[in-house]
């Protein structure tokens, strides 16, 4: 590495216009790759081919850019001059891969990559690259941290990207060309690396230049992301003070720079005052931001902090406390399941969410088709892009005749990564308020994502290959559900799967085996006061705190292995099935009980806890097993236990009387809300 050499270029352009500055760079592209395309001989001897790596500003640029290359190769003496195999070892690899352009393009040594191919064909054209078969890779700009490819050249085709939320064209940040920068470099194989920057003439060149040549100053960003950390350290412990949080960060990277560029963090000096000063206002500024959320609690008498359970469940779930935020002020009692779905799509981790160029006009075109309705759409806001993008998932695409681009499809998938765990955060939100329907609708959403499908879409679309056409044939066999279909006769069967080949039938009955099969009891354990009601002995006759013992067991065979990994051909990351044990008074939508269920073995045995009503009578209460994933396998089990007179009992005292007429207040404010 001592006597490894980078050598690195900037060329400028004239062209304002980026299309045309992008045409203009076509040809210096080419012969750059040209003239460095001699051998190379390495420390061993080896005669190596130096390879070419170019970054482009956008997917359909990559397209582009390939087919102008192999243009320029075939006016060129040998057209193939940048491919290094035979074409009849090359045809087997090519086979495995659809896209034609790109096929066409490999039989020239040259290949293109963007975040919009798929994985197994992204690893399939470096790995011919990184073997030296072919010479010359296009990749997107986005692609440079997340690829381990490197090249003896580098070139860099322009420094703006489109940014569609603003309608413009942003420079890419400086660590990104650093990171570019960076792939020009086979310290195993070259001599030297070799990094070539087209840039826009002015400026622009001596601003690059500026920071390539010379150190690049890190500088923290912790202070505009620091309520999440701090709230994070609350609930964990470490942070229990006001002093402790500004003690706190003396250990950060941020505390090592306010004195070395003080001017950054808008610093007036840095003297010990100055410093002090400047982190007890910014703690002062961030833990009243996080009280103002109601993630956390001060007692400003002895400055002590303590969590509180939004906080909480922003850090166990790492999400922004301005997501908890909104939950927390725009979820209530009455909230239906669509408002659920708009709250989820306004949280802040879609923030990042890119737009591109024209791209808001395909979502125009994808909404008028979209079955909710979105009251005065900004096309260029992220969170309306997720809004139209998991609707799209729920519909795949049968709502209309507008499907999502390549893009966007990749788009879709960065959105599905996070929703579940943000559903989740929901129902916390939601159980810890004691609303009942608004979690049990959040919880069949949780499985709308999971198996791309409405709510009211038939059931057997959670199988493979299943599309309403094979849900047409189903219907007029009798057939509603999955397990209709595992009790179905042969000659039925046939004739549901008469379309299908051998291994789409394999890949169903897969499905359906796997489809959870459980059956539930349960037993009320009241407390030790408690008795039996002789009259009716299903009825409980208790107080206090009440204990249901609940026993799940799975319909499979004795010695059979269980795969706990969701089946859903339109979820695209693998995923652990998990329950939730949930019992609540419909009457009253109140929750009074929950409990997360990861894995439910062949037979499984949870308890539950809930504080029976102060107010004598009978009641009736619901016990739901939801699950998380699958749609069309819940339970519902109804129980009623009887609260006798408690004016005698020892463990009573007068805040008991209060709570009853805060109970009763409550229940009131809810009828009239209802009304």
């Amino acid at each position: 590495f001592d006597q490894f050499v980078w050598r690195l270029t900037s060329v400028a352009f004239h062209n304002t216009a980026f299309s045309a500055r992008m045409l203009a760079m076509s040809k210096p592209t080419y012969l750059s790759v040209k003239n460095h395309s001699g051998s190379s001989s390495s420390s061993n001897n080896n005669v190596i081919k130096p390879s070419a790596l170019i970054f482009v500003p956008s997917r359909k640029q990559c397209r582009i850019k390939a087919i102008e290359m192999i243009t320029f190769c075939a006016g060129a003496e040998d057209a193939k001059q940048f491919l290094h195999v035979e074409e009849k070892a090359l045809q087997p690899i090519l086979d495995q891969l659809e896209n034609k352009t790109l096929i066409h393009c490999l039989s020239y040594g040259v290949a293109f990559i963007h975040s919009g191919m798929l994985k197994t064909e992204r690893n399939i054209i470096q790995r011919l690259f990184d073997s030296g078969a072919i010479q010359v890779l296009i990749a997107e700009y986005s692609l440079c941290w997340g690829m381990d490819t490197t090249a003896h050249l580098v070139i860099i085709m322009d420094t703006q990207y489109y940014d569609g939320r603003e309608h413009r064209y942003a420079d890419y940040g400086i660590s990104d060309i650093l990171n570019m920068v960076g792939r020009a470099s086979r310290p195993l194989k070259d001599e030297s690396g070799k990094c070539i920057i087209f840039c826009q003439t002015g400026p622009k060149k001596d601003y690059f230049k500026k920071f390539l040549y010379e150190a690049f100053p890190v500088e923290s960003s912790l202070d505009q992301h620091l309520a999440d950390h701090t709230n994070a350290e609350i609930v964990s412990g470490v942070i229990e003070k006001k002093q402790e949080a500004v003690d706190y960060l003396t250990w950060t990277f941020i505390y090592r720079r306010l004195r070395q560029n003080p001017n950054f963090y808008n610093l007036h000096g840095k003297t010990h005052h100055h410093l002090s000063d400047y982190l007890s206002e910014l703690v002062e500024t961030t833990l009243q931001e996080l009280s103002d959320s109601n993630c956390i609690s001060i007692e400003e008498e002895d400055d002590e902090i303590a969590p509180v359970n939004l906080g909480m469940i922003a850090s166990y779930y790492y999400l922004q406390y301005t997501t908890l935020e909104i939950f927390s002020s725009s979820l209530s009692a009455t909230t239906k399941q669509r408002g659920i779905f708009e709250i989820l799509t306004a949280a802040y981790e879609f923030d990042d969410l890119p737009i591109r160029r024209y791209e808001d006009e395909v979502l125009e075109k994808i909404a008028r088709h979209a079955r909710l309705k979105i009251k005065d759409p900004k096309y260029t806001d992220p969170h309306i892009k997720t809004n139209i993008l998991l609707q799209s998932h729920f519909s795949r695409n049968r709502d209309g005749n507008y499907s999502l681009t390549s893009e966007m499809e990749t788009d879709k998938q960065d959105v599905l990564k996070q929703v579940p765990v943000i559903l989740q955060a929901i129902v916390d939100v939601l159980s810890s308020n004691g609303w009942l329907n608004p979690a049990l609708a959040a919880m069949e959403l949780s499985q709308m994502v999971i198996q791309g499908m409405w709510e009211n879409d038939s059931r057997l679309l959670q199988l493979p290959h299943f599309n309403a056409d094979t849900v047409a044939i189903a219907k007029s066999l009798n057939v509603s559900n999955i397990y209709e279909i595992l009790e179905m006769e042969d000659d039925d069967r046939e004739k549901l799967l008469k379309n299908m080949s051998d291994s789409q039938t394999a890949d169903i009955a897969n499905a359906c085996n796997s489809y959870p099969n459980l059956e539930l009891e349960y037993e009320i354990s009241p407390n030790p006061k408690a008795s039996v009601d002789e009259s009716n002995r299903d009825k409980i006759v208790t107080k206090g705190t009440v204990k249901i013992s609940v026993t799940i067991e799975r319909d499979i065979e004795e010695d059979e292995e269980i795969d706990f990994t969701v089946k859903s051909p339109s979820y695209p990351f693998p995923k652990l099935e998990s329950w939730w044990l949930v019992i609540g008074d419909v009457a009253k939508n109140r929750l009074v009980s929950i409990r997360k269920v990861v894995k439910i073995l062949q037979s499984s045995t949870i308890d539950l806890e809930f504080t029976a009503p102060k107010i004598v009578g009978d009641y009736k209460y619901t016990l739901y097993l939801m699950s998380d994933s699958y749609a069309g396998c819940d339970s519902e089990f109804e129980f009623e236990f009887h609260v006798h007179d408690r004016s005698g009992d020892e463990d009573d005292d007068d805040s008991s009387s209060e709570e009853e007429d805060s109970e009763s207040e409550e229940e009131s404010s809810d009828e009239e809300s209802e009304s």
